[in-house]
C-alpha cells in the first residue's frame, strides 16, 4: 500500500470515528455511557495528533514535518485498540454510571494499558 494513501486512510478514520460518535452520542441516550468511554480512551491520542497538526499548519518548527507525516500511519492501529479499550470498559462496567465518570475512566484505563505496554517493551529489550 502506498504510504500516502495509508497516510491519508489512518488520518481520515481517526478524524471521521469521533465525529460519528459524537453524532450517536446525541441521538441515543442508553449508548451514551460506552460512546464517552471510548473517546476518553482515544482522547490523550487526539490531544497528541491535534498539537502536531497544530505545529504543522503554523509552521513554528521546520522539524515537524516528519512527525506530522508519520503520525498518523504510525498510530492507527494504537488508536484502534484504544477505541475498543474505551468501548470495552463501557460496556463492562458502566450500565448506569454518570456521563464524565464513563470519560474519564476510559481514558485512565486507556492511559494505564499504554503504560503496561510500555513498561513489557522495556522489560522485553533488556
Amino acid at each position: 500500500m502506498n504510504d500516502v494513501l495509508l497516510n491519508f486512510s489512518a488520518g481520515a478514520i481517526e478524524v471521521v470515528v469521533p465525529l460519528l460518535i459524537y453524532r450517536l452520542y446525541a441521538k441515543r441516550k442508553e449508548t451514551r455511557v460506552f460512546l464517552l468511554s471510548a473517546i476518553g480512551a482515544v482522547m490523550p491520542l487526539l490531544l497528541v495528533h491535534s498539537a502536531v497538526s497544530l505545529l504543522f499548519i503554523v509552521g513554528l518548527h521546520a522539524d515537524i514535518i516528519f512527525p506530522f507525516y508519520a503520525l498518523w500511519g504510525k498510530n492507527i492501529a494504537l488508536y484502534l485498540g484504544l477505541l475498543l479499550v474505551g468501548l470495552g470498559v463501557g460496556f463492562a462496567f458502566f450500565r448506569r454510571a454518570s456521563a464524565m465518570r464513563a470519560f474519564w475512566v476510559g481514558a485512565i484505563a486507556a492511559s494505564l494499558i499504554c503504560t503496561v505496554v510500555l513498561a513489557v517493551q522495556v522489560i522485553v529489550r533488556s
